[in-house]
């Protein structure tokens, strides 16, 4: 298997052995996200930075909390759910409790909030979308699930639900409110389309592919620039690979945006291009899209979500063509050397960028968790880390705001003034480690299941992905489902409701 970073779970996977990848990190005084090498081909290395620069751009740059903040509001949309059926049932619930063969208001009310809610992280985080802003932002979908499940002569109901939706209601009419009229039923405002020549069908711009822009172009880095090695140097095994078609608009984009000369996908994914013309183009680059990337967002434990400005400042697709777009018009500077530059002209240059997209926030963002770090050094220990994952990404912004160049152009995979460190890795034994207890692999991965709880209660609440669900929780199957939606049910309500269940019989195998 390849080394790949999942974002929902936060785990690194690698192709070695619980015991070749512990003898590989040695003492874990830089993290398990460090290793000189367990063995084998550059293949795998080299992939293990590609994933290693999701895992770092995706903390270091506010994503995290974007992405914390959708997964707190599918939890609590499933909860509201859940206390109703909850109330309305003889103590047992048959699961999952929204299906498609149920005609009732509540369920076609509950499945449209949710496959809004996913829309807008597949906006923000993922592969795009179709709908407009219109259909993507604004709040009647949770307002009329809100009305069938708090009617006026239930106070106590009301007052529940208005606490636990504020949040997301709030957000909805923001990035509603903060777009033009004119543009409200144009799903291309959204997902922009682009074309590299007249012949060419358009391809979408999505804030996945500016992240494997990012990721590609750390990969070529480290192979071709670095010229990094494994213990026993044994060369490739596999050609070097393209990008799946997906991913690649942005890149396509970048290179043809900030090459001075016309580079090939190929020539600028084999490396080719850094032997023409050294590496330049892959510093801009990694620039362009990392500063796309840094979105206005802090969530944190106990205090309220922090989401400044539009879709235009909140979406990394629609900051990068912002960017790309202030570049080519000279309103900010081409960032061809900008790398180079010691600390202050590499963050002058993306205060410029942020402001010229009218991002003003996201800079002064990392100043601010630097100053906190500054003067507590033990505020990100990896103790503290344990229970809030956005300490994590706090962490790796603090890293950012020491070293940018280091950061940006090496996924900062050396630094460590914060502790910032992949929390699972997954191994090929089938086993998970963690620098939260090095030596206990089974308490990892019950702790982990804890960690992946937002999957396992959307799939007790909605059929639609109880599948698909299930289906990736092969780790666990010497766990029953029901102890497991059990535990799950315990995290979210922080105690032991009295709730039994029942598997649906058109769901009981996958």
């Amino acid at each position: 298997m390849d080394p790949i970073y999942d974002f929902l779970s936060g785990t690194l996977f690698v192709p070695h052995t619980a015991a070749e990848y512990l003898r590989a990190i040695g003492d874990w005084k830089l993290g398990p996200h460090i290793y000189a090498d367990a063995g084998g081909s550059i293949d795998s290395k080299i992939k293990f930075r590609h994933e290693h620069a999701h895992f770092s751009s995706y903390m270091a740059s506010g994503l995290v909390d974007l992405h914390t903040f959708f997964k707190n509001q599918r939890l609590i949309i499933a909860r509201v759910l859940i206390d109703h059926f909850a109330n309305h049932s003889d103590g047992v619930l048959e699961v999952p409790l929204v299906v498609s063969e149920d005609l009732s208001e509540i369920a076609r009310c509950g499945q449209q909030v949710i496959d809004q809610l996913r829309s807008l992280e597949a906006l923000f985080l993922g592969y795009g979308t179709n709908k407009t802003p219109r259909q993507l932002f604004n709040s009647e979908y949770i307002e009329s699930l809100f009305r069938l499940l708090a009617p006026d002569d239930d106070s106590s109901s009301w007052m529940n639900i208005t606490l636990n939706t504020l949040y997301y209601r709030r957000f909805l009419r923001q990035l509603y409110y903060t777009t033009d009229v004119s543009v409200l039923d144009n799903a291309e405002i959204l997902t922009p389309i682009v074309s590299f020549s007249p012949s060419e069908i358009g391809i979408p711009v999505t804030s996945r592919s500016v992240m494997e822009a990012y990721a590609i172009t750390i990969e070529v880095i480290a192979e071709f620039v670095k010229a990094i090695t494994t213990s026993i140097d044994i060369k490739r095994t596999h050609p070097k690979r393209l990008p799946a078609a997906l991913d690649q608009p942005a890149l396509l984009l970048a290179i043809e945006q900030l090459s001075s000369a016309p580079v090939s996908l190929d020539e600028y994914v084999s490396g080719a291009h850094v032997f023409k013309q050294g590496f330049e183009l892959y510093k801009s680059v990694a620039l362009v899209a990392f500063a796309s990337m840094q979105v206005p967002v802090l969530e944190e434990i106990n205090a309220d979500t922090l989401a400044l400005g539009s879709a235009k400042q909140l979406c990394p697709a629609l900051r990068f063509m912002h960017i790309i777009d202030n570049i080519n018009r000279g309103a900010i500077p081409h960032p061809r050397g900008v790398l180079d530059k010691d600390r202050s002209g590499i963050l002058e240059w993306i205060d410029k960028a942020h402001k010229g997209l009218g991002d003003p926030w996201s800079l002064k963002i990392c100043a601010h968790l630097f100053d906190e770090h500054r003067a507590d050094p033990r505020k990100y220990d990896l103790e503290k880390q344990v229970g809030d994952l956005t300490l994590t990404g706090h962490a790796g912004r603090v890293n950012f705001f020491v070293n940018p160049a280091e950061m940006i152009g090496d996924a900062g995979i050396w630094l460590n003034a914060a502790p910032c460190w992949v929390r699972y890795v997954g191994t090929a034994d089938g086993k998970y480690l963690s620098w939260i207890n090095p030596t206990d692999t089974e308490s990892v991965r019950l702790l982990r299941l804890m960690d992946i709880n937002t999957q396992m209660v959307e799939a007790i609440v909605f059929g639609d992905v109880w599948h698909s669900t299930w289906g990736r929780m092969a780790a666990y199957n010497d766990i029953s489902k029901n102890t497991i939606m059990s535990a799950a049910i315990r995290e979210l309500y922080s105690e032991k409701p009295n709730i039994r269940f029942k598997v649906r019989q058109s769901y009981a195998t996958i």
